[in-house]
């Protein structure tokens, strides 16, 4: 986790104190600390409660920090400024009981502290007291824990009031005072931080769009299957990199995509499941709903194919496919859109394939599945427009993944298959994740019940 410390002109020369506090505690468990100043009372740049809040606000949408540690005299202004700042959810801790149940039952990411009120003999012992019950845990457990899921439901509403009031970081940026904007922290200028633009996750309101950028406003959450490799690894890597925190369900482990994941700065969760049956389709739903507050992106990328001449397919293939590609898709679909039309919003994306135009050849199982994805994803969309949720399916071409290797080392079809490709190249898994974060974002909202070919023009051939 990247912790940025940003401390108000009036308790400068506290900094070193909390400064050293907080990579005391942090550092050991694995976070990196960043010190954004003031550094000393005499730094040119003055730095006030206010522009705490907007410093704050920067490097947290931007995700050049995950968590900020701010302050002034009391602890009130900065945390004010900070909660006015789109995506930003400030707690005001003043003793290590305050840190603990912010940490367990708001799950923020970002306090703020008095360093002048009560701040005594032995401060730096509470500080490190109070680092520790924000750091040392995974936030958001619940107290009581067995009200976990109450608590839960309560932040998701809260963020999701914050959406509706919200205006995105980009155009907070064009709005307000501009010398604010020319201040620097002391010593040091700000990090790069331009807001995540063009790859966007969806608000679930019409914050988020500024003079035609997609701009992340506030944290969303996806959950994408079968993402241990390929397309969709591509797709869970690119919501991240597009600022949404992603569950991940699958039968392996995905451990290079938790990796990709966590180097964007997000929140990776992984969901142990095989999606051969229905079985497990409720359980994913509600670990990804414990693990990230809400689900506002469902993508259905887990699926399987069974190869045989038609003369001589099994019951037990086509029922495999049948199962896992199109049973599994509609009923998880089916428990994650409760959870979106509760809410009045959601963004589901169905994997199909170019087999849901074409028949293809010794793979009946996988055309019907890909066909039936192509019709419940009309059939969905249909249901879930009035309840604010859009369906839509990506039918992917020619993509060069793992599953496609022996194809691209067989000279003759892969020369046959690039001659009927009119962009001359095959596709790669990236190609898919740009449709995919498009039908995720708010750009997309009058999209519904739509199979996105990206096949690099094989089907207008």
């Amino acid at each position: 986790m990247k912790i940025a410390l940003i401390i108000e002109n009036s308790q400068a020369a506290k900094n070193a104190i909390v400064h050293e506090a907080l990579t005391s505690v942090a550092e050991p468990l694995g976070h990196q600390v960043f010190n954004y100043g003031m550094y000393t009372p005499e730094d040119a740049a003055s730095l006030t409660y206010v522009m705490n809040g907007l410093l704050s606000g920067i490097l947290l949408n931007s995700g050049a920090a995950d968590f900020v540690v701010t302050g002034c005299g009391t602890g009130m202004g900065s945390m004010l400024a900070a909660n006015s700042m789109p995506g930003v959810f400030c707690g005001l801790v003043i003793d290590p009981t305050d840190a603990f149940l912010f940490s367990q039952i708001n799950d923020g990411n970002a306090i703020s502290m008095p360093y002048s009120k009560g701040f005594g003999w032995a401060a730096e012992l509470n500080l490190q007291d109070c680092y520790r019950k924000i750091f040392e845990n995974e936030g958001g457990a619940g107290y009581p824990k067995e009200r976990a899921h109450f608590m839960a439901a309560n932040r998701s509403k809260l963020k999701d009031m914050k959406a509706a009031s919200c205006r995105d970081m980009l155009t907070v940026l064009k709005s307000v005072d501009q010398e604010l904007l020319k201040a620097r922290s002391p010593g040091r200028s700000l990090p790069s931080c331009s807001i995540r633009t063009a790859r966007i996750r969806r608000s679930p309101t019409t914050c988020g769009r500024s003079d035609g950028d997609l701009v992340l406003a506030c944290r969303q959450a996806a959950l994408v299957t079968g993402a241990n490799t390929g397309i969709g690894q591509a797709i869970a890597v690119a919501l991240a990199e597009a600022g949404a925190d992603v569950a991940l369900a699958g039968r392996s482990e995905p451990t290079e995509t938790l990796a990709l994941i966590a180097a964007t700065g997000r929140k990776a969760i992984n969901i142990k499941a095989d999606l051969s049956s229905i079985e497990p389709v409720q359980r994913v739903v509600d670990e990804a709903l414990a693990g990230l507050g809400r689900i506002d992106v469902l993508v259905n990328n887990a699926g399987i194919i069974r190869r045989d001449d038609l003369l001589q397919f099994s019951e037990e293939d086509w029922d495999a496919v049948m199962d896992t590609n199109l049973k599994t898709l509609f009923f998880l679909s089916q428990a994650a859109a409760r959870h979106m039309a509760e809410r009045g919003s959601g963004k589901i994306i169905n994997i199909a394939s170019l087999l849901t135009f074409q028949g293809g050849i010794r793979v009946p199982s996988y055309a019907a599945a890909k066909s039936g994805v192509g019709g419940v994803t009309k059939a969905m969309a249909n249901e879930l427009a009035p309840k604010g949720v859009q369906v839509n399916a990506i039918a992917p071409g020619y993509i060069a993944t793992n599953n496609t290797a022996a194809l691209q080392a067989d000279e003759t079809r892969n020369r046959q298959i690039l001659e009927r490709i009119p962009t001359g190249r095959w596709g790669r898994p990236e190609d898919i994740a740009g449709a995919a974060v498009f039908l995720a974002a708010e750009a997309s909202d009058y999209v519904t019940g739509q199979v996105l070919a990206v096949d690099g023009g094989w089907l207008a051939r």
